[in-house]
């Protein structure tokens, strides 16, 4: 039986359309983990918990369901899917990738400043 700590992660996983792979690879531990855990067979370890909250942008409080209160107070939310695969994609990339989109997205924000001012 699925416990409230797997269903919020189960919720996350899907609300940034990822894998129990995806989420794996990304925070460093086997796929059979968070299908573990998503199952409610074990409970996620206080690094684990942790890697969580950060990859999923969210607080412990959510995922132990202490809080519904999804997001951090980051000052910024992920409010569409669109939005939500453009952080997953980003997410997955290699540094240098990384680096190269957010040159890329720097480049099209002065563009559109610029556009705004002629």
């Amino acid at each position: 039986m699925a416990s409230v700590i797997g269903e919020r992660i189960r919720a996350l996983r899907e609300r940034y359309l990822e894998t129990q792979g995806d989420t794996a690879d990304a925070i460093g531990v086997t796929k059979q983990l968070i299908s573990n855990i998503e199952r409610g067979y074990t409970q996620p370890k206080i690094d684990v918990l942790v890697k969580l909250t950060d990859h999923f942008d969210t607080t412990s409080d959510y995922i132990l369901g202490i809080s519904n209160d999804l997001q951090k107070k980051t000052g910024y939310t992920i409010d569409t899917d669109e939005e939500r695969i453009f952080l997953s994609g980003y997410r997955k990339l290699r540094p240098a990738d990384r680096r190269l989109m957010t040159d890329t997205m720097m480049r099209l924000l002065d563009g559109n400043a610029e556009r705004r001012l002629a």
